[in-house]
């Protein structure tokens, strides 16, 4: 690998960026004179992800619809609206059709005497003499 150099442009000027392959599974950033960083793979690694986030977040920043924006709410569609809520309806519809259709089930099941399974036999009953 051995050797990368860029110039960076920041709003004090130009700084030199130097990263140097050590050979022994670190690298060495050096920032110019004043500021130097000797990072092994994992750390690296760190390093480079929060850079490529940030560089994301100033693309998001200049997007507002930018699909890699972290927590992005983009409204649906109001023909995406008028779907969620005519599939709520159907639903509610459904549900309805099912309660209903419990409820025939339950006069069904419900013995000719107009008794139904649930009621306990009472001797003293008319019905039961």
């Amino acid at each position: 690998m051995g050797l990368h150099k860029v110039s960076i442009e920041h709003d004090g000027g130009v700084h030199n960026v130097e990263i140097v392959d050590n050979r022994d599974g670190t690298v060495t950033i050096c920032f110019g004179a004043s500021f130097t960083l000797r990072l092994d793979e994992h750390n690296l690694d760190k390093l480079r992800e929060a850079i490529h986030m940030a560089s994301r977040d100033l693309i998001a920043d200049k997007q507002p619809n930018y699909p890699g924006r972290p927590n992005l709410k983009v409204p649906p569609a109001p023909e995406s609206l008028d779907a969620i809520n005519d599939a709520v309806e159907d639903f509610d519809k459904s549900v309805t059709g099912v309660e209903d259709a419990v409820e025939a089930m339950k006069e069904e099941l419900t013995r000719p005497d107009g008794k139904s399974d649930d009621d306990t036999w009472a001797p003293n009953d008319p019905i039961n003499w």
